[in-house]
């Protein structure tokens, strides 16, 4: 049987459907959650959704995605999120002035609240933090840190491109205070990557247990800092917690200091991800088809391009 390789928003559109091929179909879709079939389909068309769904149920469609529920014809890798957020800039931070770097492109309830205690805590004067919307949640937070275009050596198209660090604003902080999502058993995604991948120091407001999930891997947060919080179940209290964490440790370093005891750190975590990344490798996948539509050869040839830089 013939395999064909097609990328997932290739199915969008109705002409998605001259790519399924006749054979067995391997859907490319890691830059995307895929919490079952039917969330899958739900941006398709309808007359391809119900093609896909009936292909899936017979076995003739796998779909390769970062994370679902489903137990059958979903393969997950989680891998792309790190080749994602591998950039060809730099962030070199000698003499930061600001405490931290805390980036919402997409705006959502929680990254609200953290926004708002940060400012109860007198801590948004004190950092660079940006919001997507111009409602902004607080006063002193700044528009998003857009780039110019071309914006990356390792670009793909703007629909699952992840945007390259603002250098220039990243540099003038000591460490990242990231933004994941709070929903339980999701996987890291390139907002954290791309900090290790650039040494920056980092901690995170996500879900329960994932600063432990980065630990177990051998990854070092931010120190200094009581991780008691990362084990609170309620999303407020870890929020409120955390906040509170920051704003001792503002109390306790400057800056300068801050990054001077993090560095050893985050050069260890950047070594980390680069040694996990080559010993993963490139899914099988992408080099057993007979057919490779044109959105899954542009997404191959990127993902080779990235691993190449950083072997």
């Amino acid at each position: 049987m013939s395999t064909t390789l097609i990328k997932m928003q290739e199915l969008y559109t109705i002409r998605g459907r001259h790519w399924l091929g006749e054979g067995h179909t391997h859907i490319l879709g890691w830059s995307e959650a895929a919490i079952d079939i039917n969330k899958f389909t739900k941006k398709m068309p309808v007359p391809l959704r119900k093609e896909i769904k009936h292909r899936w149920l017979q076995g003739r469609v796998t779909i390769h995605t970062c994370y679902t529920k489903e137990q059958r014809g979903f393969e997950t890798w989680l891998g792309f999120d790190q080749l994602l957020a591998y950039s060809s800039r730099r962030t070199d931070t000698n003499d930061p002035e600001r405490y931290f770097v805390c980036q919402n492109y997409t705006p959502r309830p929680f990254r609200r609240k953290l926004l708002q205690n940060l400012y109860k805590h007198d801590l948004i004067s004190v950092a660079r933090v940006s919001w997507q919307e111009e409602d902004k949640p607080v006063p002193g937070v700044e528009d998003c840190w857009l780039p110019p275009q071309p914006i990356e050596r390792y670009e793909l198209a703007p629909i699952e491109q992840c945007l390259p660090p603002p250098v220039n604003v990243w540099r003038t902080t000591a460490f990242n205070l990231i933004t994941e999502t709070v929903a339980r058993g999701f996987p890291i995604t390139e907002k954290t990557w791309q900090a290790i991948w650039q040494s920056r120091p980092f901690v995170i407001c996500g879900a329960v247990g994932t600063h432990k999930l980065l630990m177990d891997q051998g990854y070092r947060p931010l120190q200094d800092i009581d991780y008691e919080f990362d084990s609170e179940p309620n999303n407020a209290v870890r929020m409120g917690k955390l906040t509170e964490q920051i704003k001792l440790l503002t109390q306790k370093y400057t800056p300068q200091e801050i990054h001077k005891r993090n560095s050893k750190n985050a050069k260890h975590n950047r070594k980390l991800l680069q040694r996990q990344t080559l010993e993963r490798g490139l899914p099988k996948v992408i080099a057993q088809a007979d057919e490779v539509s044109p959105g899954a050869e542009d997404l191959i040839d990127y993902m080779q391009r990235v691993y190449n830089d950083i072997l």
